[in-house]
């Protein structure tokens, strides 16, 4: 079934909620009251197994999942291979007297 771009967003826009309306996303069996209690007792009826509370020890972090898969350590400096140092915040500064300090010969 081909349906037109217009009327395929239309009916996706439906499901969107307004700004403001409220929405009940902890409710029930998974509100923070209830689901110790019942959690269990739904995993048996679903014949379900427990997650192993040991497999979020071993999720890789950021910056460990970036250098996998770039094979570039994203909390190294590029040039110097050490971490990055705090020197300062540049708010409420203007531009220019930040570079007049960064000049060489100072």
């Amino acid at each position: 079934m081909i349906i037109v771009i217009h009327t395929f967003i239309g009916r996706l826009i439906r499901h969107i909620p307004d700004k403001d309306f409220p929405m009940i996303r902890y409710a029930g069996l998974f509100s923070n009251r209830w689901k110790e209690q019942y959690l269990s007792q739904a995993r048996i009826a679903l014949n379900q197994s427990v997650p192993d509370d040991s497999d979020e020890d071993t999720q890789p972090t950021w910056a460990e999942r970036q250098t996998d898969y770039t094979g570039i350590d994203p909390l190294l400096c590029p040039h110097c291979d050490k971490p990055p140092t705090f020197v300062g915040s540049l708010f409420g500064l203007r531009l220019d007297s930040v570079l007049e300090g960064l000049r060489p010969g100072r």
